[in-house]
């Protein structure tokens, strides 16, 4: 849970599945769990003649140690017995003073620290928050989202170069576009470099897009616009409900399989039929009937901590950690997506280079499930699917094609088309084949 609230790694599918009210209900049972634990432990462990023993083990060390004074008196000169009540009893009272002053300075500077801190957090306003007078509510749409992009520009925070150079594009709804270019072609490319290769990958660009595009990131100039609406307008949670993504840079979470899947869509995340459904379309059965435990198996993540599983999965058997190769997490990342791809209310699926690990076989596997999830029964198109790849052969599956180049658009349209026109798509083109 500190992990997914505080980790910048994870601060996209925190947001796209809008796992921030389940962290906090996670934090709330387990802070009752603790509590009930410490009641346990002292009511149960430490009984009364444990705590009667406490208690005059205490009392005698303090006896013991404001006596110690009153030995070098009584060694040196005559001494009566009032005297040395009253200075045991001045010394108690010295003790005490001074111990109740600590405990109440620390309780003023606790609570002026959270008095501070609360003062703070009414008056943060989340950035890509509308404001409450400005609040559009997102208008679903039967036949997939809708996205028009005009002259979008962004630029990372303490970067000169921006990533996103006046992005102008148009996706009609229920279209199927890729996104291609070189790796990191947010920066500008080689000048040196053949016309049929890419740059080395020093940037971000067709990445930075999809982040845009779902409101991860806000612009810095420009509009977007979903469904005919402001993007600005809409309440963030209102489009993530209605969008799934497989980012380039997925979690890899330290807990159970079942539990990696299931953040995909909280509200089925205990539920086995629905996580072994997703497993399903991504291909990944085979994957989960190999693991010693099944989907209970606690996989080896990117996090630090391997304990705590019971978050995600409660009951979880405690095991060494499972590691997967590249291509087995890409699976299970692809899975989280499917969680909630085939729902009626989901418009939008964007998938950031989600075959780069997967063989030929797994990759064609993967878009015919895209491709089925993304009609209805009589075979109509019911979502809009974007998705970014540097292989052009599973770009001409798409309807349309993006180039994307220095964090611009320079060409755009059908594969065909693109080849007709014998400009940089056409030329990496060639070069693949």
């Amino acid at each position: 849970m500190r992990h997914l609230a505080h980790s910048e790694a994870y601060r996209p599918e925190v947001l796209l599945f809008d796992l921030a009210p389940w962290i906090l209900r996670s934090w709330a049972r387990a802070r009752k769990a603790l509590l009930g634990i410490e009641r346990r432990h002292e009511s149960g462990e430490r009984g009364l003649p444990s705590l009667l023993l406490s208690q005059i083990y205490l009392s005698g060390a303090f006896s013991a140690f404001e006596h110690i004074p009153v030995l070098f008196v009584l060694n040196s000169s005559t001494s009566t017995l009032g005297a040395f009540t009253l200075y045991r009893n001045t010394l108690q009272s010295l003790f005490y003073t001074a111990g109740t002053l600590l405990q109440t300075l620390r309780m003023a500077f606790q609570g002026v620290f959270l008095m501070g801190a609360f003062c703070a957090a009414t008056k943060l306003q989340p950035r890509l928050e509308p404001a409450a007078d400005s609040v559009v509510a997102y208008q679903p749409s039967p036949s997939g989202a809708a996205i028009d992009i005009k002259n979008i520009s962004f630029t990372y925070p303490g970067n000169k170069q921006p990533s996103l150079r006046g992005i102008t594009l148009s996706i009609g709804a229920g279209e199927t576009v890729a996104i291609v270019g070189c790796n990191g072609s947010g920066k500008q490319l080689s000048t040196t470099a053949p016309s049929s290769s890419c740059a080395l990958p020093i940037g971000a660009g067709k990445t930075t897009l999809a982040k845009v595009l779902l409101r991860i990131f806000d612009f810095d100039s420009g509009e977007l616009r979903l469904n005919g609406l402001d993007a600005r307008t809409l309440r963030p949670q209102d489009l993530h409900a209605r969008a799934t993504a497989v980012f380039q840079g997925f979690s890899r979470f330290s807990t159970s399989v079942k539990g990696n899947v299931g953040i995909g869509f909280v509200p089925d995340m205990h539920d086995a039929d629905a996580v072994t459904a997703a497993l399903g379309l991504a291909g990944a059965e085979a994957l989960v009937q190999s693991l010693p435990d099944g989907m209970r198996t606690t996989l080896d993540g990117d996090t630090s901590y391997h304990g705590g599983c019971e978050a995600f999965a409660p009951g979880s058997a405690a095991r060494k950690p499972h590691g997967l190769s590249g291509g087995e997490w890409q699976r299970i990342a692809i899975s989280r997506a499917f969680m909630r791809a085939q729902r009626p209310e989901v418009e939008l699926l964007v998938f950031d280079e989600p075959t780069s690990s997967l063989d030929a076989h797994a990759q064609k596997q993967f878009f015919d499930t895209v491709e089925q999830i993304s009609r209805d029964a009589d075979g109509n198109r019911t979502k809009t699917v974007v998705f970014i790849t540097h292989r052009l052969s599973t770009a001409r599956r798409a309807d349309k094609i993006a180039m994307m180049e220095s964090g611009t658009i320079t060409e755009f349209g059908t594969h065909q088309e693109l080849l007709a026109q014998n400009g940089r798509y056409a030329a990496m083109y060639n070069a693949s084949i």
